[in-house]
């Protein structure tokens, strides 16, 4: 079975973070920009469960125990605004 997990980032996963080709994401796509505001606050308040919430610099995604991304965020009152989003190319979500 695959554990997908999100973790507080160490400096140990600043350093892999920073030698890799991620396929980088844009903080806001244009579609998800164009939903109502609405819309986008609950879809943004469900990115990330509401333990992570009170956390405010970055996460390292793991896929079983292998790191495949990084996400940067900052909770503004009951939202998560990501900054910053970016996984390994064979891990991105294609179609």
């Amino acid at each position: 079975m695959t554990d997908f997990h999100l973790t507080s980032a160490s400096w140990r996963d600043a350093w892999w973070a920073a030698g890799q080709d991620f396929a980088l994401l844009p903080p806001v796509d244009p579609d998800f920009a164009a939903l109502p505001l609405w819309r986008r606050a609950v879809l943004r308040g469900l990115l990330l469960p509401l333990s992570y919430r009170k956390r405010t610099h970055a996460w390292i995604a793991r896929l079983n125990t292998r790191p495949v991304g990084y996400l940067y965020a900052r909770p503004q009152g009951r939202l998560l605004l990501i900054d910053s989003l970016g996984v390994l190319p064979d891990f991105q979500r294609r179609g």
